[in-house]
C-alpha cells in the first residue's frame, strides 16, 4: 500500500491519485507491530533474558540494513555526488542515526535529506517504531495483562485528543502526523489485540471486528473517492487517521481469528520476509527512476495510453524494489539474522512483518514495518 502511494507520485493521471490513500498502510504497519511485539513480550515476560533476547533480536533484524544504508549514502555516495541541499542538511544527520527523524520533522516543521537522488523522508516510521521498542518492553513487564489492556484503551482514546490539541495550538502538521505520541493509538490497538489473544478472549470480539471492518471500510472508501488526497492541513485528519487505525485493528483481529487463511501462501510469506528491505529501498529507487532514468515520461511516449504506461511503471517498480530487497536480504541481512538463534524467543517474531513464522495465523503482509515483518 505504501509503495503504491509513493509510486503514484510519478503520474499526473487522476485515477491514480486515489492511491494516495495507500499511505495509510503505515497504520496497518503500526497495528501489526504493536500486536506482534506485544505478543512476543507477553510470551517472554516470565523467562530469563527477557530484555536481552528482545533487544538483541530486534537489533539484529533492524540495525544492519538501516545503518548500512545510512553509511552507504553519507560516507560513500554523498562525497562522490554532493548536492547542496543534502550537504546543508548533513549536520542534522545525527537525528537519523539516533532514530529521531520524526522528532526533527515535528520540531522544524519540514522534511530533510531530500534531493534528486537521495530521499529519507519515509524513515520517520522507523523512528516511531524504534522509540516504541525502547519503552514498551518495560511497560509490558511492569503491568499485569488486565492493567495493560486498560492502558491501551486509554491510549487509543487519548491519542486523537492529543492530535486535536496540537492542531488547536497551531502546531505544524508534523506534530499531529509523525510525532510518536500521536501515532500511539495504532500501536496500542495492536498491543490490546495481543493481550486479548493471550487471554483467549480475542475470538469473542470477532463479530464486532467484522462489523467494524465493514462499516469503517465503507466510510473510508467513500472518503477516498471524494477526497483522493488526505486532508493533511485540515481538522478531519485528526479523526480520519484514528478511523483508519480502528479499521486496520479490526482487520488484524479478524486475521488472527483465521478469517484470511487464504492469504497464508508462499508468495505472500516471501514478500512479508522481504518487506522491510522493500520499505527502505522503494523511495530511493523511485527518486532515481524519475529524476535520472525519466522512466514515467519514457513509458508515456512508448505506450498507447497513459493508463498502460502507469500500470507498467507501477509493476516494474514493485518488481525492482522486491529484487533489490531480495538481494539485500540474501547477500547481507540474513547473515546477521543467523545470530538470532543465540537469543531464542518463545514466539517467532516477524521482522517488518516477516516474522520468521508466527504460530498463530500468518499475516503475510509486510510490516515489521515499515516496518514495514516485525523486526
Amino acid at each position: 500500500m505504501v509503495l503504491l502511494k509513493h509510486f503514484r507520485q510519478a503520474t499526473p493521471y487522476w485515477i491514480w491519485q486515489v492511491l494516495h490513500q495507500g499511505g495509510f498502510g503505515v497504520y496497518l504497519f503500526f497495528v501489526l507491530s504493536g500486536f506482534l511485539i506485544t505478543r512476543i513480550l507477553l510470551a517472554e515476560k516470565d523467562k530469563r533474558g527477557y530484555f536481552r533476547n528482545f533487544y538483541a533480536r530486534r537489533t539484529l533484524r533492524i540495525f544492519p540494513l538501516y545503518y548500512g544504508v545510512l553509511a552507504l549514502y553519507f560516507w560513500v555516495l554523498l562525497p562522490i555526488f554532493p548536492t547542496s541541499n543534502i550537504l546543508a542538511d548533513a549536520h542534522y544527520q545525527g537525528w537519523l542515526w539516533g532514530y529521531g527523524y520524526n522528532i526533527l520533522m515535528a520540531i522544524t516543521g519540514k522534511y530533510f535529506f531530500s534531493s534528486d537522488w537521495m530521499e529519507f523522508g519515509h524513515f520517520w516510521t522507523l523512528a516511531v517504531e524504534e522509540q516504541f521498542y525502547l519503552v514498551w518492553p518495560f511497560i509490558v513487564l511492569a503491568l499485569r495483562r488486565e492493567s495493560l489492556v486498560k492502558l491501551c484503551i486509554a491510549v487509543v482514546v487519548s491519542t486523537p485528543i492529543l492530535r486535536l490539541a496540537f492542531y488547536a495550538a497551531g502546531a505544524n502538521r508534523y506534530w499531529s502526523t509523525v510525532f510518536t505520541l500521536c501515532q500511539m493509538d495504532s500501536l496500542a490497538l495492536g498491543a490490546m489485540l495481543a493481550c486479548f489473544e493471550s487471554s483467549g478472549r480475542l475470538k469473542t470480539f470477532a463479530p464486532l471486528a467484522r462489523r467494524s471492518a465493514l462499516g469503517l471500510g465503507a466510510i473510508l472508501i467513500i472518503c477516498s473517492c471524494f477526497y483522493p488526497k488526505s486532508p493533511w492541513t485540515t481538522l478531519p485528519i485528526i479523526f480520519y487517521h484514528g478511523a483508519v487505525a480502528l479499521f486496520f485493528g479490526a482487520i488484524v483481529a479478524l486475521a488472527v481469528c483465521g478469517a484470511f487463511r487464504w492469504l497464508d501462501n508462499r508468495v505472500l510469506r516471501e514478500v512479508g520476509q522481504k518487506s522491510y528491505g522493500m520499505y527502505v529501498f522503494h523511495v530511493p529507487l523511485l527518486v532515481l527512476a524519475i529524476n535520472y532514468v525519466h522512466l514515467p515520461s519514457r513509458l508515456r511516449q512508448w505506450a498507447w495510453h497513459p493508463l498502460v504506461a502507469d500500470i507498467i511503471f507501477f509493476s516494474f517498480m514493485i518488481l525492482l524494489t522486491y529484487g533489490i530487497a531480495f538481494l539485500s536480504y540474501n547477500a547481507y541481512e540474513k547473515h546477521f539474522l543467523k545470530l538470532k538463534r543465540l537469543f531464542r524467543s518463545a514466539v517467532s517474531a516477524p521482522t517488518y512483518v516477516d516474522a520468521s513464522a508466527t504460530p498463530a495465523p500468518r499475516m503475510a503482509v509486510g510490516s515489521e514495518s515499515g516496518k514495514t515483518g516485525i523486526r
